[in-house]
């Protein structure tokens, strides 16, 4: 666990090798990338994938525990952070971007301090979960998309920019598994994303601005059921009615959205609306949805969450039981509201995952070079899975956990290895 205050874009893996890696920048997990290295900096050599090229190439500062500023010793970081936790009444475990390991000895201290744990893209989560939890939904896999989706369905702007490779991996093979496949691609927004459609591949771009998106799939649901559409300004409803004839001819269509970015105001009920539409036509034919989220350990937390408490995310460890309220145990509205009185950050993916300003005494466990509002009471250095150590995450589709491994060796800590040092010294 130990960790020298050097500059960490020294590797130990020097030459131009080349290695077979999982990209943990997105919750895609794309596991075919191969990585060259060059002294200390790593480069995917055979995608285009901005996320990943940025994340894999990213230059690291010098990495140092810091206690408000001042770099000292891990030993003595750990025992700060452990200090911090033992005075606090209510302490707020935000963040939790990490691999399985990390977050379940997160959640290990949490239950140790009667914490609350949440997500920092939790927001986007809980349009899925509600919905989930309170209608239930029929979802397809990025496995079953790729070998049997004949038909399409994006339903907003911004997959591109978020998941850059879903277009090429998922829906760019006409070979599958059970042969041939002509597929059509429906973009509903601005079409922004129409030149990551594979060149001759069918593509439609139905034109709808992002507040209209809810409107759209009650027109939609409505052409299906054959009954009164509702008002639709902005919506060409003649598009609407050919595309609600085109699903009912597919042989498996499925709809395709993100929750994190649909409108803030009403991304819960559209996709509540989306479930209900699958559930329609599922009574005479296939369709399904795919839900594109998770990133920066997103689904992971989730998952984690779930095997340990029974609920995901959004839960209250405090009386000694889990407790789940995702309206109360929210921590950026927490933190707003004066509530809790210590916040444990870990983002140990992205360097863009900053914690909320606040005042109360801050730990961070993260990667180096991580935005920060402030200088907080303790910061320590973490590693990234799939780069500095190995690891495993979920993937965006929930139903496979991939293994990455380490590629280089900067002598940084793991996650795990940072919350059990904590856990030791709490001794609680």
């Amino acid at each position: 666990m130990g960790m020298a205050a050097a500059e960490t874009g020294t590797s130990r893996n020097d030459g131009a090798a080349s290695s077979r890696a999982v990209c943990p920048f997105c919750a895609l997990l794309c596991d075919d990338l191969a990585i060259s290295r060059d002294g200390g900096t790593l480069q995917p050599s055979n995608t285009r994938c901005p996320r990943a090229i940025a994340g894999f190439s990213r230059q690291l500062p010098k990495a140092a525990a810091k206690l408000a500023g001042r770099e000292v010793q891990l030993a003595e970081a750990l025992d700060a952070a452990a200090a911090i936790l033992k005075s606090a009444r209510l302490p707020l475990f935000g963040g939790l971007s990490s691999d399985v390991d990390g977050i379940r000895a997160i959640l290990t201290i949490a239950d140790k301090t009667g914490g609350i744990v949440d997500h920092a893209m939790s927001a986007a989560a809980m349009r899925n979960i509600s919905v989930q939890q309170s209608r239930g939904w029929i979802m397809s896999t990025l496995t079953e998309v790729r070998n049997r989706a004949d038909l399409v369905i994006v339903v907003g702007d911004g997959i591109g920019d978020s998941f850059p490779r879903f277009y090429e991996r998922i829906l760019g093979p006409n070979e599958t598994m059970f042969g041939e496949l002509s597929r059509r691609v429906v973009l509903v927004g601005s079409g922004a994303d129409k030149p990551l459609v594979k060149q001759g591949q069918p593509v439609d771009v139905i034109a709808c601005t992002q507040d209209r998106i809810g409107t759209f799939v009650a027109a939609l649901r409505a052409s299906l059921k054959s009954t009164a559409r509702p008002a639709a300004t902005g919506i060409d409803l003649q598009a609407v009615e050919a595309l609600a004839d085109r699903m009912k001819a597919a042989a498996y269509a499925v709809i395709v959205w993100s929750p994190g970015l649909l409108p803030a105001d009403d991304g819960d009920l559209i996709v509540l609306s989306i479930a209900d539409l699958l559930r329609d036509l599922n009574a005479t034919q296939r369709c399904a949805g795919l839900t594109l989220a998770g990133s920066e350990g997103g689904q992971t937390a989730i998952g984690v969450t779930a095997w340990q408490t029974g609920y995901p995310l959004r839960v209250s460890l405090a009386t000694g039981k889990p407790l789940f309220d995702p309206d109360r145990y929210e921590i950026t509205r927490m933190i707003a509201g004066g509530e809790g009185d210590a916040l444990i950050w870990t983002a140990s993916i992205g360097a863009d995952l900053s914690p909320p300003a606040t005042t109360i005494p801050t730990i961070v466990i993260g990667t180096p070079g991580l935005r920060l509002p402030r200088e907080p009471e303790v910061f320590i250095p973490v590693g990234t899975p799939g780069l500095d150590h190995g690891g495993d995450l979920i993937r965006t589709d929930s139903v496979v956990s991939l293994h990455l491994r380490q590629l280089r060796d900067i002598n940084l800590p793991r996650v795990s290895d940072v919350a059990a040092g904590i856990a030791t010294r709490l001794a609680i």
